[in-house]
């Protein structure tokens, strides 16, 4: 079971004043029943330092919050556009975000009633930050693995020289004398 509570997220300063908010009043007095939300803001680079790389553009958040009954389902997209290293080359690479987004919210009163419920978001103040699922959302929709072009050949292991711009004449037959035997069979 996921419990997710929207006060609970720390970014250590990261997020300051770039959260993503939407504001549920109208939705909750029951004005409308369904409501969209467009959302663009610069998130922060140091979210993604630890794969050294960087956002190029804003990222949109478009979305459209459905009340039925005591949840509010949310469904929509987000855009955005990230510069991260290649990981066979090291050559710096553009990477589209177009992901869908899905997310259910529900007033903090009836935790008692979703206690066995995946993934609901609980919210007391109708204004809540979506940050956290917006960010969540990039990085499990990302590649393990972001590639210049599939066909990248990558580094040398032996000069360090990227592949795809010029040859080498370095030697990559270094083969493991245990396993020397095997080259014979083929």
């Amino acid at each position: 079971m996921t419990i997710i509570y929207i006060a609970v997220y720390n970014y250590s300063g990261i997020l300051r004043g770039v959260n993503m908010i939407i504001d549920l009043k109208n939705l909750k007095l029951r004005v409308k029943d369904v409501e969209a939300y467009s959302l663009e803001k610069i998130l922060s680079n140091k979210l993604l330092d630890t794969i050294y790389g960087r956002f190029l553009k804003p990222t949109l958040v478009q979305l459209t919050v459905e009340r039925t009954g005591k949840l509010y389902l949310a469904n929509g997209r987000i855009n955005t556009i990230i510069e991260v290293p290649c990981y066979r080359c090291l050559t710096n690479t553009t990477f589209p975000i177009d992901n869908g987004i899905n997310f259910t919210l529900a007033e903090s009163i009836h935790e008692e009633d979703y206690r066995g419920e995946d993934d609901i978001i609980f919210f007391t103040n109708p204004e809540v930050d979506i940050t956290p699922s917006v960010i969540e959302n990039i990085f499990v929709n990302m590649p393990m693995r972001i590639l210049c072009d599939d066909n990248c050949r990558g580094l040398c292991p032996e000069c360090g020289i990227n592949k795809n711009l010029d040859t080498c004449n370095c030697k990559t037959d270094n083969i493991d004398p245990r396993l020397a035997k095997l080259k014979d069979l083929l």
